[in-house]
């Protein structure tokens, strides 16, 4: 999956919103999933709800200390 796809995504940490990039390594992991790397833990559970919230039609699944976003099929374009 193209971590571009994700480029949009603002994560509410405290009283601010940031792009998901200051928070996180994107990488892609294949052609419909990318792996998310916090680089800081304590942000793992507001990277995996902003995701989620960003109604795009992710499927989001924290595994570790890692956050891998699939795009659904019927999301693809």
């Amino acid at each position: 999956m193209d971590p571009a796809l994700l480029s949009n995504i603002y994560i509410k940490i405290g009283h601010s919103s940031l792009p998901i990039q200051q928070l996180a390594e994107v990488a892609p992991k294949s052609s419909n999933t990318c792996v998310l790397n916090p680089f800081d833990q304590d942000n793992l559970e507001a990277i995996q709800k902003g995701v989620q919230m960003s109604d795009l039609g992710f499927q989001v699944t924290k595994v570790d200390k890692t956050i891998l976003v699939t795009q659904l099929q019927n999301s693809m374009k």
